[in-house]
This record gives C-alpha cells, structure tokens and sequence, in this order.
C-alpha cells in the first residue's frame, strides 16, 4: 500500500509543505492511508529525536469527558481523545498554560504534560478553560527510524503547527489537506475505511 500512497500523491500533485520532522510539526496522514486509527488523522509530534518520535492524534474523539475518567476534577467539559496505540489505558495532555509545573514546551504556547496535580488544582478553580487543553488515552510512538521512514514511505504529510489552529478546527485533516491543493469533493469520496470496498 506504500507505493499505491506514493503513486496517488504524485497523481493528485499535493504541494507539500517545506518542512522537517522535528518536534512542534503536525504529522498528516496521507489521503489514502488504510491504517485504521491513523486513516484520516493529524499528529502532533511532542517529541523527536535520535531515539524515536512521540506524538498525539489530535481529531480522533472518544465518548468520553475528562470528568468521567478523573474524579478529581469537579466539572470540566474537556473531551478525551484518543491519542494513539500505545499505552491506551493512561492519561496524557497537551495545553496553553506556563502556570502548570514541569510542563515540557512543544512549541509556541504549547506544552506537554506537567504537574497532575496542579492541573486538577487550577482546573477546580476555573483558572484553565476547555478550550486550553486536550486529554489523551494513549500516545503515538516511533522507535528510531521509524517515523522518517513512514514520511519517506508517504505514509505522513508534514504541515505546520503554527499554521493551523489545532485547539478549534474540527476538520483540521480536511483543513490542512485542502491547503495542500487536494479537491474538497475528492476528500468526501474518501470512505473511513477503504479496504471494506
């Protein structure tokens, strides 16, 4: 499926954006990747280096709110996505806050992790809006090598993160893709899972 990606990347002439793996980049499957979780998904990438690649899908919803899955958190309407295979059974976020301790910095105002329990703390006393953070199940992981040679494969597009608002688009797959120059009504035709036809 590797070369068809490639053939039809070529075939739909998508301009790509001018970037490289590194930490902070959104991570775009390809139109017409049959990768189940991945199919239609963006990534953002927390972490890359010589060691391997973490990330987190960011539009792929759960049925779930965080206030469901954390008791501590009083009422909170932030949903939970699921942010990849690994680990499915954790709690992991991204967020716009500098006021929460041991966050690590992504990009911009963006950071990952940080002190749980100092979140729950300003989260009970209003001083972090849901549109500030995103929970995960689970995160997305590559082992050394492995991220570059899916992007060589075209399994990835790379887009950037400073481009796109990736807090409120909910067609941020659709969005970033149609930026590229592929047709809207191509991206309709484009079933969830292409190997059931």
């Amino acid at each position: 499926s590797f070369h068809l990606q490639s053939m039809c990347n070529d075939l739909f002439d998508i301009k790509q954006q001018n970037i490289d793996l590194s930490k902070g980049i959104l991570l775009v499957s390809s139109p017409f990747s049959e990768d189940g979780l991945f199919q239609k998904s963006v990534v953002l990438l927390v972490e890359h280096d010589e060691n391997g690649s973490l990330g987190f899908i960011l539009n792929k919803q759960t049925d779930f709110k965080v206030e469901e899955v954390v008791s501590e958190i009083e009422s909170f309407e932030a949903p939970v996505l699921m942010g990849g295979p690994v680990s499915p059974t954790n709690l992991f976020f991204i967020h716009r806050k500098s006021t929460i301790p041991k966050s690590y910095h992504i990009i911009g105002n963006t950071y990952w992790m940080g002190d749980f329990e100092a979140l729950i703390t300003q989260i009970n006393a209003h001083l972090i809006s849901p549109d500030s953070i995103r929970f995960f199940f689970g995160y997305s992981g590559w082992t050394k090598g492995q991220l570059e040679a899916e992007v060589k494969n075209n399994f990835w597009l790379l887009a950037s993160s400073r481009k796109y608002d990736i807090w409120n688009d909910n067609n941020l797959w659709e969005t970033i893709l149609k930026d590229m120059g592929i047709d809207e009504n191509l991206l309709k035709t484009i079933p969830d899972n292409p190997s059931l036809n």
